[in-house]
């Protein structure tokens, strides 16, 4: 006597499809949930120029220039150029190429930041002082521009800072430098 067939599982077939939509639907929600975090980091990213230039502003109207120096020293900080810190380059950076004090040290010495360094998201673990924010000064020490690399940048500014015409933008001191590595985002003031 033949026993009638019982289904007490799911076939092979059955299975593959149900294992094949959850992992389309993993796939959604990896991507947006990678992009929600990218998003934070640049919203972090642009916070932190804020408050660079705030501090820069406050000493600029205490010392009437943008150029950062130690002022119980006289050093500059900043990129080395002919032996003299310009005040520019990567805001965190200090020793070897740059003078042995960092822009953003100093300005935290003098109480213009809340901390000795601000560090670019991606960077903050590692404590990666030659990367994140960069600082141009402008027109006579007039003015600065402050640069960043977004993981999600907009074409506006990308197309402002790759564009070939020197004469536009004059605001965007230095760009091709920034530009030359990946800095696609700026505030100036």
């Amino acid at each position: 006597m033949k026993r009638p067939h019982s289904s007490r599982g799911f076939t092979l077939i059955e299975l593959i499809v149900v294992i094949a939509i959850i992992g389309i639907l993993a796939g959604f929600v990896y991507v947006r949930v990678g992009d929600s975090i990218s998003r934070s980091r640049d919203a972090k990213r642009q916070a932190h120029l804020v408050q660079i230039k705030q501090a820069m502003e406050r000493y600029f109207l205490k010392y009437g220039t943008y150029k950062v120096y130690d002022h119980t020293t006289g050093e500059e900080t900043g990129w080395i150029e002919s032996g003299q810190g310009t005040g520019e380059g990567w805001f965190n950076a200090e020793g070897g190429l740059y003078k042995d004090k960092a822009m953003s040290r100093q300005l935290y010495d003098e109480g213009f930041l809340n901390s000795a360094y601000i560090f670019d998201p991606k960077w903050e673990k590692q404590k990666i002082k030659d990367a994140g924010y960069m600082l141009y000064i402008c027109n006579n020490d007039q003015s600065l521009a402050l640069y960043a690399t977004l993981e999600t940048p907009s074409q506006e500014h990308f197309d402002k800072i790759n564009d070939p015409d020197p004469l536009k933008f004059p605001e965007l001191c230095n760009r091709n430098v920034p530009a030359s590595i990946g800095k696609n985002y700026f505030t100036t003031n």
